[in-house]
């Protein structure tokens, strides 16, 4: 309890000119990253929507006959588009909470406003991470069988 109010009464990290200038170059390249990875879900949606009866009915148009089709499990491929999607949408938002509140935290030297953006950022890692080890896990699993 002592310590705690004695960690709280003393400044911690400060975040000099320097700092600033490196957050808001990081919160735009951020805010740009979420916007691409929006637009993305976006084309991905109607490209989704346009190939869903090929990809999940297995019927190939006749102007596609010699092109080989991998004829997978159906709900894998369900699943592995229901991870993608999530994953765009998170990452997007998460990239733009950092971006923002990051910004704003800055400019305004509030502390808790940066500390969100940062645990935004954090957020972003993470699901990035797992999404990564997952797709390789199944792509390892794709190349086996």
């Amino acid at each position: 309890m002592m310590e705690q109010d004695i960690l709280e009464s003393q400044p911690g990290l400060q975040v000099d000119h320097e700092s600033r200038a490196s957050f808001r170059d990081a919160a735009k390249w951020g805010n740009f990253i979420s916007v691409v990875y929006l637009v993305c879900f976006g084309l991905f949606t109607l490209v989704l929507l346009m190939a869903a009866p090929i990809l999940f009915s297995g019927n190939v148009p006749a102007e596609y006959e010699g092109v080989r089709v991998e004829q997978g499990d159906p709900l894998m491929r369900v699943g592995q588009i229901v991870m993608l999607v999530f994953f765009l949408i998170y990452a997007g938002i998460m990239l733009f909470r950092f971006a923002s509140s990051c910004r704003k935290g800055v400019e305004t030297q509030d502390q808790r406003t940066f500390n969100l953006g940062l645990r935004a950022l954090r957020n972003y890692f993470v699901v990035t991470a797992i999404y990564t080890g997952i797709r390789v896990l199944l792509d390892l699993v794709t190349l086996t069988t």
